[in-house]
């Protein structure tokens, strides 16, 4: 399931999100210095954007639903859902495919719990991928293309785990409205870019942790002020 492939580059790079790659960290001894950097980055990134943007949210009319949605959970049950079952499905949807060696089955996978979850269309997608794999010259075409640009699988999952976070939002659909959009969900989008660094970089545990990390801390600091 994971890139066994030589490690070229053990260090953290930023400027993935406009040239994303393949490459893996391996067993860096400064593994959990950047994994601890890495959560910093998406937490105070992913605030620093919800401070900037609040006001574009709230002018073209969004209004959160999550906390009234979590307010119907005990303390407990928000804590399973939030750090555990949310990261756990999420990372198995947007990020479990996200390898060097393409893996037809876990797209599949990855789509067809995205349309249990949220879209069911994307059903059409996993079966497609199935379909693929069962064709060697189709299989070995894919695999070719995902391993030469990485940019595409790794933009599309990054852009799909941000907007796919409107649905924590009541919204009336005006033009204005869809073009506040990317905004809108602007933290969720650099939360994408940095559990998809750790992912790549570090394994798709890595990138569980760091999700299941800063849900936990959102969690916590939201319990403890309100």
């Amino acid at each position: 399931m994971e890139n066994d492939s030589p490690s070229e580059d053990t260090r953290l790079r930023f400027r993935f999100l406009l040239n994303p790659d393949w490459l893996r960290a391996g067993k860096s001894q400064h593994r959990l210095k950047d994994l601890t950097l890495l959560f910093v980055c998406g937490f105070v990134g992913s605030l620093a954007a919800w401070q900037l943007f609040a006001a574009v949210s709230e002018a073209a009319g969004y209004t959160s639903i999550l906390e009234s949605e979590l307010d119907l959970y005990s303390p407990w049950q928000q804590l399973l859902l939030v750090v555990l079952i949310a990261p756990l499905l999420e990372e198995v949807t947007y990020r479990l495919p996200l390898q060097i060696n393409l893996s037809l089955p876990l797209v599949a996978l990855s789509c067809a719990i995205g349309a249990l979850m949220v879209f069911w269309p994307l059903i059409i997608i996993s079966i497609i991928c199935l379909c693929v794999w069962s064709v060697r010259p189709w299989k070995q075409s894919a695999e070719n293309w995902w391993r030469n640009n990485p940019k595409w699988p790794i933009w599309i999952a990054v852009t799909i785990f941000g907007l796919v976070h409107l649905v924590n939002f009541e919204v009336d659909w005006t033009i204005g409205a869809i073009l506040a959009a990317p905004f809108v969900v602007s933290p969720q989008l650099w939360l994408g870019l940095i559990f998809t660094i750790g992912r790549v970089r570090y394994g798709w545990f890595a990138g569980l942790g760091l999700h299941a990390a800063h849900n936990l801390t959102v969690w916590t600091l939201s319990t403890l002020i309100s």
